[in-house]
């Protein structure tokens, strides 16, 4: 499976739409994600996992009163509700996997 880009929109630190465009080169099938702590590394690797399975691996499963939301809190500050959408396109036209 080869994923072409991931559309995050007000997930965790990914504030508003976010588009994470990844290589596609036949020749060079390897993705790096490199950036600095807190810069979002884990969060999209669970996006992809929430996306997929339904599942968020950073949620407290055994404290529901303790889980953390998965919406960018500050656009959940400002609007008070909001919309978390994780799209995943395995070619470049529309999603194959949103959630």
């Amino acid at each position: 499976m080869k994923i072409f880009k991931i559309e995050l929109e007000n997930y965790r630190q990914y504030r508003n739409k976010r588009i994470v465009e990844l290589s596609t080169d036949d020749t060079r099938n390897l993705n790096i994600i490199l950036g600095p702590n807190g810069a979002g590394k884990t969060n999209l690797l669970n996006a992809v996992n929430w996306c997929l399975y339904g599942d968020e691996p950073s949620l407290e499963k055994t404290k529901p009163e303790l889980q953390q939301c998965i919406a960018n809190e500050k656009e959940l500050q400002d609007k008070g509700q909001v919309v978390v959408r994780v799209s995943i396109y395995l070619g470049d036209k529309q999603p194959d996997y949103f959630f």
